[in-house]
């Protein structure tokens, strides 16, 4: 994660390290509304999924939902932040 405290309208960035190749799909759980983006990993096993933080809730943390898939594995884990003014 770039930031866990990002001010309104920058850009997060979360970094996530997983197979070589794998799927990544992000679910960021803001106030009124869900946002979802998927990425691949690179040969080094290394992915990274931007999301820019517009008009966001000052102050209400954002549950980000991390799943990974390469061939019949799967893995999820969690992050968040809380956008500031």
């Amino acid at each position: 994660m770039s930031s866990r405290s990002p001010a309104d309208y920058a850009t997060v960035y979360i970094y996530i390290r997983t197979a070589a190749g794998a799927s990544v799909t992000t679910v960021a759980h803001y106030k009124t509304t869900d946002n979802q983006k998927t990425a691949t990993a690179g040969g080094g096993g290394q992915a990274t999924v931007a999301y820019y933080i517009s008009a966001a809730t000052p102050g209400y943390t954002v549950a980000v939902d991390i799943t990974t898939s390469a061939g019949p594995r799967t893995t999820a884990c969690s992050t968040s932040f809380t956008p500031t003014q």
